[in-house]
């Protein structure tokens, strides 16, 4: 059988006609990631929540007085409400690096992209004021050349709230 197939195939190519076509499976694209958007508008948040930035470089005793809130035994303070966990880290005595977590925001999935001013926009920043240096899908680096400061916006876990973190100790690092 396999003989007369390709005899076939041979007189074919000889009197011009071209062998059928034969199907092969080919990769396909492989899907983008689904955009990780906000199901309804984040709300805007209030201080302590509002431009948290305004705590790097601060002395931990000044910002616990404006926070209201203790420093722990390893000195950080931390601030809870229904919308936000606030993370101020000090070192030496000073605010050196802010974190925040916007509870509100769907449970993230480092595969999934988002978007970031949205996020950014909650925490009163405006997006349009940062350059965005880096895009990868989990993690958008910013930098904010007015006070000179990293600002990161990120799903760090799967399941997590979106994060955003703020340091001047790695400004264009």
């Amino acid at each position: 059988m396999i003989i007369i197939l390709a005899v076939m195939g041979a007189i074919g190519g000889l009197l011009g006609e071209k062998p059928p076509k034969t199907t092969t499976p080919t990769a396909t694209a492989k899907t983008p990631p689904t955009l990780l958007l906000p199901e309804k508008k984040l709300t805007n948040l209030s201080p302590p929540f509002s431009e948290p930035f305004q705590y790097l470089g601060m002395k931990t005793t000044e910002a616990s007085l404006k926070l209201g809130a203790k420093p722990n035994p390893v000195s950080n303070i931390i601030v809870d409400s229904n919308l936000a966990h606030l993370l101020l880290e000090t070192r030496d005595s000073y605010i050196s690096f802010v974190n925040i977590d916007l509870i509100e925001t769907e449970p993230c999935h480092p595969e999934r992209e988002f978007n970031s001013p949205p996020v950014l926009s909650a925490l009163s920043i405006d997006s349009r004021s940062l350059e965005l240096a880096r895009k990868q899908i989990h993690y958008h680096t910013y930098y904010d050349h007015q006070r000179k400061m990293k600002v990161g916006v990120s799903c760090l876990y799967e399941g997590a709230p979106i994060n955003v973190s703020f340091s001047k100790k790695y400004y264009l690092n």
